[in-house]
């Protein structure tokens, strides 16, 4: 439901109650990510999203994989360093992707390049699942 605020110098302040906050390490049952992409959504000083009534949002199912650069032609950089245990030291976590973006590329029975927009927030499936009778969810699946 939606609320009217009146703020002092007498404007008006309209507030959905469709909001949402970041949950970072949460995974659903499949063990992946779920990437919320906030473009549509105005961020609020408690750090929590309005996605307004009625809101739409993408959220991208991305794998809980390390994610790396990729050249120009789509391919895997081969010239990355390696640190301990033999991870690359450019591998970026999937929550770390997701709250970055761009073009990065995970192996999962070959490569497959993924693109993110630079404004997402990982959440639950239960924070989603509180606003999706009021908020339009695609889901976008990049497992």
């Amino acid at each position: 439901m939606p609320a009217i605020l009146t703020l002092q110098s007498g404007a008006a302040l309209a507030r959905s109650s469709n909001l949402i906050s970041a949950a970072p390490g949460s995974r659903t049952r499949d063990g992946d990510v779920l990437c919320l992409d906030t473009s549509t959504a105005d961020r609020l000083d408690n750090g929590k999203y309005d996605y307004h009534d009625p809101g739409y949002g993408t959220v991208n199912v991305i794998p809980d994989e390390d994610f790396y650069p990729a050249d120009r032609g789509g391919r895997i950089g081969r010239r990355g360093r390696f640190g301990r245990r033999g991870r690359r030291r450019d591998a970026m976590s999937a929550d770390m992707f997701c709250e970055s973006g761009g073009s990065r590329m995970f192996h999962e029975g070959g490569w497959h390049q993924v693109d993110l927009p630079s404004n997402g927030i990982v959440v639950s499936a239960n924070a989603l699942n509180s606003v999706s009778s009021r908020v339009d969810i695609w889901l976008k699946m990049w497992s």
